[in-house]
């Protein structure tokens, strides 16, 4: 499958299964997905998204600082460092998350952010409902990897390699359908 000139292999969509809808192509999914996120985006006030940037912000400020001027080795075994562009890319990426979700009433705890030697972070939540780990690499256009599983309901689960440009949008449509 191709979308918007990125070959993406089908077996990637195996996870997002369950956020199809009877007769859609995963095509019509990813269009979907992202109209209506889109959707949830125009809806909000610019006050109400700048409360959301602002409030993310702060709740990552502690991870940002102990990861985003870790030199390179800084495991003693060869790790990479973050950049500063690699962070803000994170930020945009779970702000994205947050509007959508706002957008239907839905409060979620802000994740973990724990930093990788390959030089990719970890976005983790750990909730009594829900676990999810993302893998948010620092190329932006290697595929980002997601598992989460709803507590109690294995049939609940996501385990994708997705890019970067629809992920935002599969996250907040899979915590919809569990929350």
């Amino acid at each position: 499958m191709t979308y918007k000139s990125i070959e993406i292999p089908e077996k990637i969509f195996d996870g997002l299964s369950e956020l199809k809808h009877s007769n859609e192509t995963i095509s019509d999914l990813i269009t979907r997905l992202i109209k209506s996120s889109k959707e949830s985006n125009n809806r909000l006030l610019q006050s109400t998204k700048d409360k959301i940037k602002k409030n993310l912000n702060r709740a990552l400020k502690k991870f940002k600082d102990d990861t985003i001027y870790l030199p390179d080795n800084w495991d003693g075994q060869g790790a990479k460092n973050f950049g500063e562009s690699l962070w803000q890319d994170l930020v945009d990426f779970l702000f994205l998350i947050y509007v959508n979700l706002h957008a239907e009433g839905l409060n979620v705890p802000f994740p973990l952010v724990l930093p990788n030697t390959d030089g990719s972070l970890d976005i983790d939540w750990e909730t009594d409902l829900f676990e999810l780990l993302i893998n948010f690499p620092p190329d932006p256009e290697a595929l980002i990897h997601m598992y989460g599983e709803k507590i109690g309901s294995p049939k609940h689960e996501l385990d994708v390699r997705i890019n970067r440009e629809i992920a935002c949008v599969v996250v907040s449509e899979w915590l919809k359908k569990i929350l």
